[in-house]
């Protein structure tokens, strides 16, 4: 729903994009997609080896499905598929476009669900600083880092 207004599909799919140019076989990626539940990017149910065939193809599937979602921003369900995957991601990039449904259950949910783990979590906002607060919280936690994307250009902070 909201990711349709004020560039914020384009600004996900570029960040997307460029995050899966930069792998390289052997990595592997999961994508997971999230709103009123969690959707794992469509064809890429589980781990998936990078190469540039497979990321451009990727790179369509999450086009075609993000212009699908609607709804709300519950995260959480998509960090427990994630945190289902064996083995478990070595880090986690963690996009949003605007504050979370459920206010601070989907940030604890996340921290809880990591806290055995400690996996980095990046996490970077699209266009939206609304989450910035809850986002930070989850970065320092996790170890990760925090990046605001307003559509044009990146800052990191």
């Amino acid at each position: 729903g909201s990711m349709a207004s004020g560039g914020k599909i384009v600004a996900a799919q570029a960040e997307l994009g460029r995050s899966l140019t930069e792998l390289r076989a052997p990595m592997e990626f999961f994508v997971a997609m999230y709103y009123n539940a969690g959707y794992p990017l469509e064809g890429f149910e589980g781990w998936t080896e990078a190469s540039r065939p497979i990321t451009r193809e990727a790179r369509r599937a999450f086009a075609h499905r993000a212009n699908q979602l609607g709804g709300t921003t519950y995260p959480a369900y998509a960090f427990r598929m994630i945190f289902a995957l064996r083995p478990l991601p070595d880090a986690i990039f963690f996009m949003t476009d605007g504050d979370f449904s459920d206010q601070d259950v989907s940030t604890e949910a996340i921290l809880s669900l990591n806290r055995p783990h400690e996996i980095p979590i990046h996490c970077l906002t699209l266009v939206d600083r609304s989450a910035e607060d809850r986002m930070r919280r989850i970065a320092n936690a996790s170890g990760g880092t925090y990046t605001h994307i307003d559509g044009v250009q990146r800052r990191r902070r």
